[in-house]
């Protein structure tokens, strides 16, 4: 149950909310995870605003941010065939419009 909600602007806000102990606070990142029912009380610390959301490849290295869109993911260039076939298998695809990277993990 979300008793708060939060939209910080900066990292700093964000973890400072996170860091408080009463009532216990949760990030989310599309929502699909904290929207379930529940009975633990919680305050949502919404990440949209906090730009976690991108994707850059350097070489060899992919950085996929934690509140990276599954769809979105999809389309990352190079992204390994197997990892888009866990990704369509792990939901449907309007769930996957806001079901995030770290979410799902």
């Amino acid at each position: 149950m979300i008793l708060e909600y939060h939209r910080p602007e900066t990292i700093a806000a964000a973890l400072a909310l996170l860091e408080r102990k009463t009532p216990a606070s949760k990030p989310m990142g599309g929502g699909t995870v904290l929207n379930q029912p529940g009975n633990e009380p919680v305050a949502a610390v919404d990440l949209q605003l906090l730009g976690l959301d991108g994707w850059e490849i350097k070489g060899t290295t992919m950085h996929l941010g934690a509140c990276l869109p599954l769809q979105s993911m999809m389309a990352v260039p190079g992204l390994p065939a197997a990892l888009v076939d866990a990704i369509q298998q792990e939901t449907n695809y309007n769930l996957r419009q806001v079901a995030t990277l770290t979410g799902s993990l």
